[in-house]
């Protein structure tokens, strides 16, 4: 703040204090801006006073790990509504969002007894990634035993993924003890302790017979207001940014120029290209010059140039670039900050197909793709990527991993994360999938088709935009789409009226063995599930709802299934009301040319036709239950229902019950 002092008319000296804004930041979720603090805790923080505000390369996320305190979280409950193929001999425990906690002191234990039923409560026997009886899969496979910081004893888990788990590959795992079976009453506890990201920890037993849904109590002290941050350096070096390699698809034999725009309050003393041949552990450092030479255009503009010769057809380079500034006590940073755990690519000889589809090209070294094909297609861990689109941009520190059913082993389309302050198109997740079931579309129009029906009798619809996929060089199937998924801003920019956006993807319980890929598979349905079950009056089982009817772009908590229950208990009105209380409650004439369209087209694989699954529930404050399409790959003349089929029917017996109605039939007969 300034003061400024003043005569006033009368004479009189008066002081007004004004603010100065020393600078003005446009910052992003993710990329250079750090991940945690979008919505993960922590206050962005400048790591060095002097150095550039505006760039992404000088803040950082504040520290918070040290605030979180040990709790106590349990519940008591009734064995039930399980899935009678997987009896309750083992312990589930994922995050429910990308994050890492603290977990220590876990129990099982049967009521009645005192026996705890797990081997290793409290991780004492085993170190590391390794802690003895408990297995850590897909992308929790992170998780490690820390020797520090425990509850109780000297060790405990640290909990780390980059996002939720699920009840197959990504999980951590350990077995029970026999005593608990259906219908007996069990206590699970734990200690847990919050460290960065999503505060919600779920400790489920397999089967889906009881789960605890833990919130971790989040600090109220978060940031440094008042104090030095958290993060603060004498010197954070060089800001390293910009960096792109050109031409984006060299070919082969041509010369690549990488150009990197440089900054320090303490000028630049080098800049250098550090790069090596995939497969080979030999580095080559080039210079990078701002004086018109080596590939420079403008000398002094702060933009460095280095130049990669030329490689064969093939070819992959990993580099990466470092600076060192001028201070007394010089510092170096690199582009990528956490190099060489991500890495910059570049690939000679890609193809440049003719025409007007767009082409993507997705390229990653022969370690990653090594340890991509050593795992489930299941697993959901996002490997490093650096993504290129057409022939013109380049984007570094993407992320990808397989997309598909489990009834397809996980694989057969991608999914790729662009860093936040890089999105493409406006979108920062491309969905990269397949023509039909699997590539099985011969004409590759089917899918966008039947969502050009969907849209003419006004049922949810999807864009979809074809590309040409290359993976490391290869072309992947002849023709991909990069797909609209009915994600939270789909749902927003069709219905933003209300607060407190609630969605659910309806899709089958899957149920896993061991190895994550055997399953057992049950459909979504909106029947009533109590405990005890069959119990007029009985509350119903969240749990037994929480993987057939799934939460995305959770805003509150992934435990709040209070708008979905409601929707249970209005469907299943007896008596007078059941009318009445539907058409509150549900947008009858929406969902009823959502089912006709499904009829339509014949795609049978979906909520409200023969299956539980391929569909999107949507609620807000003020708006009734909306349902929007997806994945309608069974469909028309390729695996669909015949022409013969009735109008109506489902496999869900509460959706039978609204098409039974006739006010509700009428309604599907105007959507037809």
């Amino acid at each position: 703040p300034d003061d400024i002092r003043s005569t006033n008319e009368l004479g009189q000296v008066v002081s007004t204090r004004i603010f100065i804004d020393v600078a003005e930041v446009t910052y992003d979720d993710g990329g250079a801006w750090g991940l945690w603090a979008d919505g993960g805790g922590s206050s962005l923080e400048l790591t060095d006073a002097d150095a550039d505000p505006l760039r992404g390369a000088n803040w950082a996320d504040s520290d918070e790990t040290a605030k979180g305190e040990w709790t106590t979280v349990s519940v008591t409950g009734r064995l039930d509504n399980g899935n009678g193929g997987f009896p309750p001999d083992q312990l589930q425990v994922t995050l429910q969002g990308g994050g890492e906690s603290l977990v220590d002191d876990v129990e099982v234990i049967r009521q009645g007894t005192t026996a705890n039923l797990l081997s290793n409560p409290g991780f004492e026997s085993g170190s590391g990634a390794s802690a003895t009886g408990w297995t850590f899969q897909g992308n929790h496979a992170e998780s490690f035993v820390q020797n520090t910081g425990a509850s109780g004893g000297t060790r405990c888990l640290h909990v780390k993924s980059q996002n939720r788990g699920d009840t197959g590959f990504n999980r951590i795992r350990t077995p029970l003890s026999a005593g608990l079976v259906e219908g007996s009453t069990a206590t699970i506890r734990a200690r847990v302790r919050w460290l960065r990201g999503w505060p919600e920890v779920l400790f489920r037993i397999r089967g889906n017979w009881l789960e605890l849904p833990a919130s971790l109590t989040v600090p109220r002290n978060l940031g440094t207001p008042g104090l030095p941050n958290s993060r603060r350096v004498d010197n954070a070096g060089p800001a390293v940014f910009d960096v792109a390699h050109s031409p984006a698809l060299p070919a082969s034999n041509q010369a690549v120029t990488v150009t990197a725009r440089v900054t320090d309050p303490d000028g630049i003393t080098s800049v250098r290209l550090v790069g090596r041949v995939d497969g080979s552990g030999t580095a080559v450092t080039v210079s990078m010059t701002d004086d018109g030479t080596s590939g420079d255009v403008v000398p002094g503009d702060g933009v460095y140039s280095g130049i990669i010769t030329g490689r064969s057809s093939g070819t992959l380079v990993a580099f990466r670039v470092e600076a060192t500034d001028g201070a007394g006590v010089p510092v170096t940073s690199r582009f990528p900050v956490d190099a060489p755990a991500h890495q910059c690519l570049v690939r000679w000889g890609d193809a440049v197909p003719f025409g007007t589809l767009g082409h993507y090209h997705l390229w990653n070294t022969a370690a990653t793709e090594t340890a991509h094909n050593n795992t489930s297609a299941l697993n959901n861990l996002y490997r490093d990527l650096t993504f290129v689109y057409g022939n013109s941009r380049v984007i570094y520190g993407a992320g990808f991993k397989d997309k598909g059913s489990p009834f397809k082993g996980g694989a057969g389309d991608w999914y790729v994360a662009l860093p936040g302050d890089e999105p493409l198109l406006g979108a920062d997740e491309l969905a990269l999938t397949s023509t039909g079931n699997n590539g099985g579309d011969d004409t590759n129009l089917r899918e966008q088709l039947c969502f050009s029906i969907a849209r003419g009798i006004g049922a949810g619809y999807l864009h979809r935009r074809y590309i040409r996929l290359y993976r490391n060089g290869s072309l992947f199937r002849d023709v991909m789409e990069d797909s609209e998924e009915p994600n939270g801003d789909y749902a927003e920019r069709f219905f933003s009226t209300g607060d407190r956006p609630d969605l659910y993807k309806i899709e089958d319980w899957f149920e896993f063995q061991d190895d994550g890929m055997s399953f057992s598979n049950v459909d979504a349905t909106l029947e009533r599930f109590t405990t005890p079950p069959g119990t007029a009056g009985a509350p119903l089982k969240p749990a037994r709802y929480r993987w057939s009817w799934r939460k995305r772009a959770v805003e509150d908590s992934a435990n709040n299934l209070t708008n979905l229950l409601h929707l249970v208990e209005a469907v299943n009105t007896t008596g007078g009301t059941y009318g009445p209380r539907v058409f509150s409650t549900v947008d009858v004439d929406q969902w009823m040319r959502t089912f006709a369209f499904q009829r339509i087209v014949g795609n049978w694989d979906s909520y409200g036709m023969g299956r539980g699954k391929n569909m999107y529930a949507y609620k807000r404050d003020g708006m009734t239950w909306k349902l929007f399409s997806w994945d309608v790959d069974f469909a028309l003349d390729s695996g669909g229902a015949g022409p013969t089929d009735g109008l109506w029917g489902a496999g869900d017996p509460v959706i039978n019950r609204m098409f039974d109605d006739p006010a509700m039939r009428r309604r599907l007969w105007q959507a037809y």
